[in-house]
């Protein structure tokens, strides 16, 4: 079993209600690969290992992390199975062997204003920069050469974007003018290979992520194959202060960030920043430890989720097939197949921004909890 998104498959084991637990026996001496083991959510990352240690050991399972920044977990799983011994299955990961991964310099750009940043991005033909907020990207977007732009993030349908990707592998291929403004989503995932990469500041796995869209098929070397890391002034984000501020550490420290060694201070260091009572936001291991007779699954069920439900999806009447589907969702005939390909046209805003668009009549309901954009 291969978990690409941890959402659905924590939210069944911590389920009360038997349409979510009902597939949960298959997990018994099963294998379970976990992609991108560093995005396991922070507020809940406590009770998911706990919950991982418990099908290792009282259900025959076991677990793989896959990532390319191990974020140093032993200790955290120790705690739930003391005897466990974490076993490394990658064949090249001793200081020797892992340089054949060494594919970019990574370099801290310091502090940027925009106009700064501009001018960097401009001088290049071909260049990715990758920045935390979807205003943000929009603003550099604008600011760039008409030729080759493209701006991606999450308010762009998604046969729009996997449209864009397409067009830009081709560009880049072709070795004409391409510049790509992105938020996070393009990070993990998207098959696309820069000779140059700018990361706005976010955490040392957001900073790796970036890198590997940086001479991805190895055909430049690694002094020629160059990822800045960056803030942009005036920029500040809160709930981002405590990543930022280890990954700041981590680079003063090592020379190398993108090491074994300097991955796994980061997320020791990071972890320290934020106190353990953040690892478990909800307070879940307590209310278990409380419990010594039975597991409170309605409690825990309330209590365990992982997106929060305050946003609203509008979908995009792109072209005639989304207009037959929207067709058979108001007939009353509607499927799961219908709803997951009309999924590709759908765009989620906050609950905020969604009522402005309903009170200026830029949206049609087409059924109950289904949205259509005018």
């Amino acid at each position: 079993m291969i978990v690409t998104t941890a959402v659905q498959f924590f939210e069944s084991l911590f389920a009360n209600k038997s349409s979510k637990c009902r597939k949960l026996h298959n997990l018994c001496n099963s294998v379970i690969i976990f992609d991108e083991a560093q995005t396991l959510p922070i507020p809940y990352l406590k009770p998911c290992i706990a919950a991982i240690a418990q099908l290792v050991q009282n259900y025959g399972a076991t677990a793989v992390l896959c990532t390319a920044t191990q974020p140093a977990l032993e200790n955290y799983f120790k705690e739930f199975i003391p005897d466990l011994k974490m076993l490394e299955i990658c064949e090249r990961c001793s200081k020797e062997e892992s340089l054949v991964f060494e594919r970019v310099t990574i370099r801290n750009a310091g502090i940027l204003t925009m106009e700064q940043l501009e001018d960097r991005l401009n001088k290049d033909s071909q260049i990715l920069c990758i920045v935390n907020r979807k205003s943000t990207a929009q603003e550099l977007y604008n600011c760039l050469d008409n030729d080759g732009r493209y701006c991606l993030t999450t308010l762009i349908y998604p046969a729009d974007r996997k449209a864009k990707i397409v067009e830009i592998k081709q560009r880049l291929k072709d070795g004409r003018p391409c510049k790509v403004i992105s938020t996070s989503l393009i990070e993990a995932g998207v098959d696309l290979d820069f000779p140059a990469v700018y990361r706005e500041e976010a955490g040392m796995d957001s900073l790796i992520q970036a890198a590997g869209r940086c001479n991805r098929e190895g055909k430049r070397s690694k002094e020629q194959s160059e990822v800045f890391s960056f803030s942009l002034e005036g920029k500040s984000n809160s709930h981002m202060e405590q990543s930022r501020g280890a990954l700041r550490e981590t680079m003063r420290k090592y020379e190398k960030v993108n090491s074994p060694e300097a991955i796994a201070f980061y997320f020791q260091y990071y972890r320290k920043l934020l106190g353990q009572e953040n690892l478990d936001e909800k307070g879940l291991i307590k209310i278990w430890d409380q419990t010594e007779n039975f597991f409170p699954f309605a409690t825990v069920a309330k209590k365990f989720k992982l997106i929060e439900n305050d946003t609203e999806t509008i979908y995009i009447p792109a072209d005639e097939t989304v207009e037959k589907y929207l067709q058979i969702i108001q007939s009353g005939h509607a499927s799961r197949t219908i709803y997951r390909k009309l999924g590709q046209y759908g765009v989620s805003v906050p609950e905020y921004q969604f009522q402005k668009f309903k009170d200026q009549g830029l949206v049609n309901e087409v059924a109950k909890k289904h949205i259509c954009a005018k």
